[in-house]
Parts: C-alpha cells; structure tokens; sequence
C-alpha cells in the first residue's frame, strides 16, 4: 500500500515570493511533497494559476473564535499604513481558517512563510501551532548567495534572537571563513550595491497603478487582504537623486560615528524598535555627545520617500555635530571609530570589520562572538542567492529542514 503523499504549505503575497518559492518545485516533487499555496493577493492568485499551480485565494471568514488579546492587537500592516487595523484583523483570521481546512484535509510535513509579519502570515502561523505543523519562515539573508530560514521567525521573532548559542554547535571551516570574509570586505570596499532597491520609475509606478486596481477588485469580491493600496499612494515615492547630498568622504572630520539608516517603514524600527527614524538618530545623537563626537548618517537606499529625507535633510541643518553622507558604506565603516545602528546588517559587516557597535533596537546580531558570526554566515544562512532564477536543490531543501529542525 503506496503512503500518502505529504503536502508543503506556502503562503505568499507578491510576486517576489512567487518567483522564490516556484524554484523549489523541483526539489519538492523530487521528495515526493505536492505544494498547495495561500494568497491574500489577487494577483498572486493569477500567477499562481496561470503557472497551474494549486492555490487558494483567501477570502474573508470570520468564522472562528479568538481570544481578548488578538482582538485587541495591532498588526504590522496597520502600524506600517497599508491597511487598517480591521482589515488586518479579517485577513488573520481568515488565513488562519483557510490554512486550518488545508491542515485538516491534507497531510502537510511543513509550511513555508516569508517573514512572518503581516497579518495572514500570522493567522498561518497561528493555524500551524494549533495543528502541530512546522513553520519554515525565510527572508534576504543580506549577504552574496545567502538566505535566512528559521523555525519560529525572522529578526527578534526567530529561534537566533531568543538563543544564538546553537550556533556554537554548527561546524564550519574557520580558514575558509576568514578568507570568505577578506574577500567579501574588499570587493565592498569596492563597490557596494542593495539587491532590493526598486528603481522609482515608470516602470514601478505602472505596477503600484495596475497594484492599486486589483485593490479595488480585491475588496468587492471579498478578499481578506493585507495591503490595501490607495491612489495616493502613487504620490508616496519620487525619484530622488542621492548625488545631491554634497558630502563626501573627504570632507567628514577625522574622527566620527556612523549611522547607516533604516528606512522609513522598515520593520526593524515599527517592530524591533518601536521608534520612528527621527528618533534613532536622535538617540544615536545622545550617544555621540557623551562622547563629544560627530554622528555621520547615510540614507538607506531603498528609501524613496521625498518626505523623509526632508525630515533627515531638517534634522542635519539643526545640529552642527550631525553629517549626512551617502558615500559606500563600506568607507564609512572602515573610516568611523565605531557604528550605531537600530538592527541593520551593517552591524553585522561593522562587526566584520572589527568596529565596536550599539543596536538600539532587538538584534540578535548583537553581542555575537566571532565563532557565532562565523558559524551564522557560513552554516546557518543557506547557499541560495534569493534573487537568482536557478532551481533549488533537493540537497538544498534537507539543509533547510536540517537547520529548521523539521523531522
């Protein structure tokens, strides 16, 4: 008598995802797993159809009950402005009904969900802890050819932030890591690059357009969504040049702390620091004047807000002892006498190089010993580049249920 086939579960919403997710196909059948997917996009669900995938658009339910607590509590989607707090709060407890019927009907051995914080991807996470079924949460491992996988979640939700001390239990190659680690600061040095900008141009505007009318759609046939884009959301990012910010290397004092900024609805300020922009730099300003220091920011680069930057452009005017500079941050690290950062992996590359850093926020890059650094970097993180196109490996998909802890 043949076993029944067992089932992975991935919820996405966008088409990054989509394009992540779909190169683990291969793999996954090759291990005998069929895939269903869940979506709170309606593009999403198009994708996924047209590719004949098997996908269930998420609808909204409220059928189920739900404790004080998370009726009471706010989501990312609404602190974050792209949604409002019922909203979220529909697409929760939707998602979890929809992943609960799935969890009833099929034999799901996991779950894959990118990040974690949006609301459906917390009712997901919910449904799988009522019905015992392993998560697998994944996000930019921010480093060439890495990708982050953990059991509980990412940043200060995952298994690394509550205790990194496993890592010390993870075998690597010190010589390699060390050469590895040469190499990645020198080719920096030389050239420095984010692979998630998103270019302000027609291109993105025409899909924010065409983002905001399968919106409109979404909520007349009742989908439990999570972002819930308006038209003036068209006005939110400009174009802005960075060349303008005048400032170069040359002219920083000899000595000075660095900044790099997040950016303005970065997760690692609303969740992992419950502070806004501002007020990261004002704090990292408190640091600097007990030490009679200059602070030198830099703007994160996926940062297309023209009102934020007036707000930074403000700030800088008003405090002679506060510099702003968008030269590689890489010279800016090796140049500073230290680094202070709310949880950016610039910590962490500081931390490369040998510089002392404060976190203001929740990371569990702080404090890590150079054996965790070495053991996160090269055994923990995957060896997947996240935005390649190339199939994953079966080999590849048993590291990740290694690492995960997935029996």
């Amino acid at each position: 008598m043949e076993s029944k086939m067992k089932t992975i579960l991935i919820h996405v919403v966008s088409s990054e995802e989509i394009n992540f997710y779909r190169r683990f196909n291969s793999a996954f059948y090759e291990l005998n797993y069929s895939i269903i997917y869940t979506t709170t996009s309606l593009y999403c669900y198009f994708i996924l159809r047209k590719a004949r995938a098997n996908v269930k658009l998420v609808y909204i339910d409220k059928d189920v009950s739900f404790n004080e607590n998370e009726s009471s509590k706010s989501f990312f989607n609404f602190l974050v402005g792209w949604s409002s707090n019922n909203q979220a709060f529909d697409s929760y407890l939707s998602s979890y009904n929809c992943a609960v019927k799935i969890l009833k009907e099929k034999d799901v051995y996991a779950c894959f969900i990118p990040s974690g914080r949006l609301a459906s991807q917390e009712g997901v996470l919910k449904a799988c802890k009522d019905y015992n079924v392993a998560t697998i949460f994944s996000g930019y491992g921010n480093f060439p050819g890495k990708t982050f996988f953990d059991k509980l979640g990412t940043d200060k939700n995952s298994s690394l932030f509550k205790d990194k001390s496993f890592l010390n239990d993870l075998e690597y190659d010190d010589i390699y890591f060390n050469e590895w680690k040469q190499d990645f600061i020198k080719s920096k040095l030389e050239f420095h690059n984010v692979p998630q900008v998103r270019r302000v141009n027609l291109n993105l505007y025409a899909s924010r357009f065409f983002r905001i009318l399968f919106c409109k759609v979404e909520k007349k046939i009742n989908v439990a969504i999570d972002i819930d884009r308006k038209w003036g959301s068209l006005l939110e990012f400009k174009k802005f040049d960075y060349k303008k910010i005048e400032t170069n290397i040359d002219d920083l004092p000899k000595e000075f702390i660095f900044m790099p900024l997040q950016y303005t609805k970065d997760a690692q300020l609303i969740l992992n620091y419950d502070k806004d922009l501002i007020s990261s730099i004002n704090d990292a300003l408190s640091i600097c004047r007990e030490k009679n220091i200059t602070l030198v920011i830099k703007p994160h680069p996926v940062e297309n807000s023209i009102d934020a930057f007036d707000k930074i452009q403000e700030i800088v005017n008003e405090n002679d002892d506060l510099m702003l500079c968008n030269s590689n941050t890489f010279r800016l690290i090796e140049l500073s006498s230290e680094v202070i950062t709310v949880n950016s992996t610039a910590g962490l590359e500081s931390m490369l190089m040998q510089k002392n850093v404060t976190f203001l926020g929740d990371s569990f890059y702080s404090d890590m010993t150079k054996n965790e650094m070495g053991s996160y970097l090269m055994a923990f993180l995957i060896d997947i580049d996240y935005f390649d196109c190339s199939q994953i490996s079966k080999e590849t998909v048993l590291n990740i249920f290694s690492i995960c802890k997935v029996d």
